[in-house]
């Protein structure tokens, strides 16, 4: 499985554009992985944004930077590598 992992902060509608595009051209078997800092002044919105939406987890925890959210979705999705 192909993950695509994103993170992004204040910039809910700039994500559900890149999700869209994402689903347009997405592989079989890819997910999307959406990561938003808790104290995201927008995070509400993107909880409203992509609740229903196919292919992609949304997840929220402190902020990270970069790399530190690679390694952290990274390890969650693929535990034993």
């Amino acid at each position: 499985m192909l993950i695509t992992i994103c993170p992004s902060r204040e910039r809910p509608q700039l994500a559900l554009r890149m999700y869209y595009s994402w689903l347009e051209t997405k592989v079989r078997e890819a997910h999307l992985v959406l990561y938003v800092a808790e104290d995201d002044p927008a995070c509400s919105q993107y909880k409203e944004l992509f609740k229903d939406t196919k292919y992609i987890t949304l997840l929220i925890g402190k902020r990270l930077t970069v790399i530190e959210v690679f390694n952290k979705i990274a390890t969650e999705f693929f535990p034993d590598n």
